[in-house]
C-alpha cells in the first residue's frame, strides 16, 4: 500500500517564527522514520492547487538516477490539515510510496527540517517563513530564484533561474553527495539567519 500520512493540525507558513523554532520540539517518532531513510527532499507551501508538475518530476527522476528509496515530505501550510485534492493527486502518482504528506504543525516541520537533505522551492511551492526556519536550522535550499529571492536566503541557496526538473534532481544529487557544499550552505544558512535576529531586536 502507499505510504500516505495526513496530520491534523496545522499552522499558517506566517506563524512559523525564525526565532521560535529553535525552541519547539520535534516529532521525534516521524524524524526517527525519516532520519533511517535515504535522501530526504521536503517541500513546503500553499498547496491547495497541487504540487507542481516540476517538482514531482524532479522527484521522479531522482528517483529513477539515483536513490529508489528517497522519501519526499510535503508540508501544506496555511490549512488544518491538507487539502484533499492535493492527496488524492499525490496518492495517484507514480512514486506515491516514498511520498508523505502532512500539514505544517511546528512539531512536525521542526522534524521534517531536521531531516531533510534540502528544502525545494519552486514559484508555486514555497513558503517564506520555512525557508528561514531551514536557514535557521542549517537546511541546503535549492530551487527557482524566483521562489526565493537573496533578499531573502543570501548566499546560502542553490537558486536557478526557470530551474528544470532535470536540474532539480542534480542540485539534490550534488547536496547529497558534496560534504563540503552542505557546510558552506549550512554555514551561510547560520549566518544569514543570525544577521536577520541581530537586525530584528531592539537597540539595548
Amino acid at each position: 500500500m502507499p505510504t500516505m500520512h495526513s496530520a491534523v493540525a496545522a499552522v499558517h507558513g506566517s506563524d512559523v517564527r525564525p526565532d521560535g523554532l529553535a525552541t519547539i520540539a520535534a516529532n521525534l517518532a516521524l524524524l526517527a522514520r525519516w532520519q533511517a531513510r535515504a535522501a530526504c527532499w521536503l517541500v513546503a507551501g500553499d498547496l491547495r492547487t497541487g504540487l507542481p508538475h516540476d517538482l514531482l518530476e524532479a522527484f521522479e527522476l531522482y528517483l529513477a538516477r539515483c536513490e529508489a528509496d528517497a522519501r519526499l515530505i510535503v508540508l501544506a501550510t496555511g490549512a488544518h490539515e491538507p487539502p484533499q485534492a492535493l492527496a488524492d493527486a499525490l496518492q495517484a502518482c507514480a512514486a506515491s510510496a516514498q511520498i508523505e504528506l502532512h500539514a505544517a504543525q511546528p512539531a512536525v516541520l521542526k522534524a521534517a527540517l531536521l531531516a531533510a537533505d534540502a528544502l525545494i522551492l519552486s514559484d508555486a511551492a514555497s513558503d517564506p517563513a520555512v525557508t528561514l526556519a531551514a536557514l535557521e536550522l542549517g537546511v541546503p535550499v535549492i530551487g527557482s530564484a524566483a521562489a526565493a529571492t537573496a533578499a531573502l536566503t543570501g548566499a546560502a541557496a542553490l537558486l536557478w533561474p526557470g530551474a528544470t526538473p532535470a536540474l532539480l534532481a542534480a542540485s539534490m544529487e550534488r547536496v547529497r553527495q558534496d560534504a563540503r557544499l552542505r557546510g558552506i550552505l549550512r554555514e551561510r544558512g547560520f549566518s544569514d539567519w543570525n544577521l536577520r535576529r541581530t537586525a530584528s531586536e531592539p537597540p539595548a
